[in-house]
């Protein structure tokens, strides 16, 4: 909720401060992508990634976007070895990368690669 407010108060700014030759040329969804971008430089994204074995890595990533108007957590999940991927949206920066990684190890599972 914190996150979807400094998003609105963002774009509200941006909004405010814009005079009309960059509010003309600015639609609604160039202010929306604005203010998800100076939101993501606070520190909403991240990633990294760990060895899972047999010499395969397991890489993932998250990223805090305004969807709709609510903000969203964006999860992505790769395998090394098997090349599977992983993309879910959720309300929480760690329920995307936990059910991201959660769905990666049954798609890797089903290799009969764990």
């Amino acid at each position: 909720m914190m996150k979807q407010t400094l998003t609105l108060i963002l774009l509200i700014a941006v909004i405010s401060e814009s005079n009309g030759m960059l509010g003309a040329l600015m639609t609604l969804s160039d202010f929306m992508n604005m203010a998800t971008g100076i939101a993501g430089a606070l520190g909403t994204e991240s990633s990294g990634q760990f060895e899972r074995g047999k010499g395969c890595t397991i890489n993932w990533s998250y990223k805090g976007q305004v969807k709709g108007f609510k903000w969203k957590y964006t999860g992505i999940c790769s395998d090394t070895c098997t090349k599977e991927v992983e993309t879910v949206s959720y309300n929480s920066k760690g329920g995307a990368i936990e059910h991201c990684l959660e769905n990666l190890y049954h798609k890797i599972a089903r290799h009969g690669d764990l």
